[in-house]
């Protein structure tokens, strides 16, 4: 069997599951090699181990990179048809690292759910919203009601006409209290001078 695209080589690999298992004990080795010698006769190319073990890993990473969330944002996340069947082959057992905790659950948090699922489904809130805060207008944040209203002169102005106003505001202390400085040691040596005659 040749094989025309990548959408037959994921096929391919839901046969042989196993290449997609990170273990390194050596039957698991072992089954990955076996795995991956029926997959080069398969193929029905002359491809060597080596370059389908390369072939497996870029797609992979393809897959991975794409359905980072970290790294896409709130961009959506298109994939192929063989990049889907690829995520779900590699996701199909459930991931220690996003599995809610069994106390969330009793919380009334929603299901587990990919990464992919999430940055494509809408937030979900399970808050009650019976309580008196939520039924009136909500309360206002703390930041927000402690931030000082801005001034009329200063509504409209870029911020680095604001850095300058309050650096020459802060230079006009800063004189005056040098000034301040100079005055009270004028005042100190002439009280000392008229404390010795």
């Amino acid at each position: 069997m040749e094989l025309q695209n990548d959408v037959e080589f994921v096929d391919l690999l839901k046969e042989f599951p196993v290449v997609l298992n990170k273990s390194q004990l050596p039957e698991c080795r072992r089954r990955k090699a076996e795995a991956i010698r029926s997959i080069r006769q398969a193929c029905g190319k002359q491809f060597t181990e080596q370059q389908i073990q390369k072939k497996i890993f870029n797609m992979k990473s393809r897959v991975k990179s794409k359905t980072d969330l970290s790294k896409t944002g709130n961009r959506p996340i298109i994939l192929k048809d063989w990049e889907k069947k690829m995520y779900a082959l590699m996701y199909e057992e459930s991931n220690p690292s996003l599995n809610r905790l069994p106390g969330a659950v009793s919380a009334g948090v929603s299901e587990t759910k990919t990464e992919a699922e999430e940055a494509a489904s809408p937030p979900t809130t399970s808050i009650p919203t019976s309580s008196a805060v939520y039924q009136g207008r909500p309360q206002p944040i703390t930041a927000v009601r402690n931030r000082k209203e801005e001034s009329d002169e200063t509504r409209h102005l870029s911020l680095e006409e604001l850095q300058r106003i309050v650096l020459l505001e802060q230079l006009e202390v800063f004189k005056l209290k040098k000034e301040k400085l100079l005055w009270e040691k004028q005042m100190r040596e002439r009280t000392g001078c008229e404390l010795h005659l």
